[in-house]
């Protein structure tokens, strides 16, 4: 994504998730970046930019997104806080 290597992050946790389809071990991660992105086209076809709560809202009503990924939102929701209302 183009962000240097020696940016600071935090670790937040580790998760376990798992459905009929998939079984994986996670780790979230977090960090500040206010530099331009470097994306390779070959990996990445769009990015958009949505608020935690609305993430979870478009999940909820059906759109399509790793399921993983939308129960490590969920954690952290938990556990940071992180919806506009």
């Amino acid at each position: 994504m183009g962000i240097p290597a020696n940016t600071p992050m935090s670790h937040l946790f580790t998760f376990f998730y798992q459905d009929t389809r998939l079984r994986c071990w996670g780790d979230a991660w977090e960090l500040v970046w206010d530099g331009p992105l470097s994306l390779q086209q070959t990996e990445v076809s769009e990015v958009v930019k949505m608020s935690m709560q609305e993430i979870l809202e478009r999940a909820d009503a059906g759109e399509s997104f790793t399921p993983d990924s939308i129960a490590a939102a969920r954690k952290y929701v938990d556990e940071k806080g992180g919806l506009d209302n």
